[in-house]
């Protein structure tokens, strides 16, 4: 069963475990599946969404979106980050190799939270170690998702290899799973319901 606890106030355990990296590195079982439960939202959740999440600025725009979908839809947000290579030290005959790779995910989690602390509660984080594409499907599967959302593919070196790999997460998301795949770009400006876009209003 995945490690879970409540988080009710975001910003009291990002300052604890600041405070706890000072005194100590904290080395935990990243590999295995963790959660976070966060607040409970004044009314209850109708349906769910989920949002794949990492340190680039379109998947911080796709979980804001998110959101501010969730709040019209009054949704569950289900919020995973998968481990991938980005969190993982160059050098693996380090001695602080694991410890380093436990501070890396829990600055994901920290900048998670930060976003999610901005909604009115109703979600979950989720962080574990596998194929980011079958994590997320797998997670749609087990809430009956709405759809999955992600940021934009990267344009950088790593992106590049991944895909000479195999396909992208956001191809394989859409190959794979049988629910709505949205792409969210970093710069995506407009905010639901608030009338800000610049679209032709409908005839």
């Amino acid at each position: 069963m995945p490690r879970g606890w409540r988080w009710p106030r975001c910003e009291e355990a990002v300052m604890s475990k600041r405070s706890e990296r000072k005194s100590e590195a904290q080395v935990w079982d990243w590999r295995g599946p963790r959660r976070i439960d966060g607040p409970a939202a004044p009314t209850r959740a109708s349906t769910a969404l989920v949002v794949g999440f990492d340190r680039h600025a379109a998947s911080r725009r796709a979980l804001e979106f998110a959101i501010e979908l969730g709040a019209g839809l009054r949704a569950y947000l289900h919020v995973a980050h998968v481990v991938d290579t980005e969190d993982l030290p160059i050098d693996p005959d380090s001695d602080d190799w694991e410890a380093r790779i436990c501070e890396a995910l829990d600055r994901e989690r920290e900048q998670a939270c930060a976003v999610l602390a901005t909604s009115a509660g109703n979600w979950t984080y989720h962080g574990r170690a596998g194929d980011p594409a079958k994590v997320l499907i797998a997670l749609a599967d087990a809430h009956d998702a709405a759809m999955i959302l992600i940021g934009t593919p990267r344009r950088d070196l790593m992106a590049r290899i991944d895909r000479l790999l195999g396909e992208s997460v956001s191809a394989r998301l859409v190959h794979h799973s049988h629910r709505p795949v949205v792409l969210v770009p970093h710069n995506t400006v407009a905010r639901l319901g608030t009338g800000s876009g610049t679209g032709r209003k409908p005839d």
